[in-house]
């Protein structure tokens, strides 16, 4: 297939001039709906770990049943309130 024929079949895919569902063709869009913009997470933080550092991270992530990232995450800012609240 040539570039302009793989761009045309893109278009008629996205166009949904295919797709045979009715929910699609009803101009409702498939997919997990979108999250509230309160809720929505667009700023990364990233650290520089030792192996040993980040085995004890993922270990005690996985005992809690947590990706780590979330454990993470609730760790870091549970300890951030403590230590404002113990400042005031």
């Amino acid at each position: 297939m040539t570039v302009i024929g793989s761009i045309l079949a893109l278009r008629v895919c996205r166009s949904g001039v295919n797709r045979t569902s009715n929910v699609y063709r009803s101009g409702k869009r498939l997919g997990r709906p979108p999250i509230p913009r309160a809720r929505r997470k667009a700023k990364m933080f990233s650290l520089r770990l030792t192996a040993e550092e980040q085995r004890l991270i993922e270990d005690a992530a996985e005992v809690c049943g947590m990706r780590t990232s979330r454990w993470s995450l609730e760790i870091l800012v549970e300890t951030a309130k403590m230590q404002l609240a113990n400042v005031c």
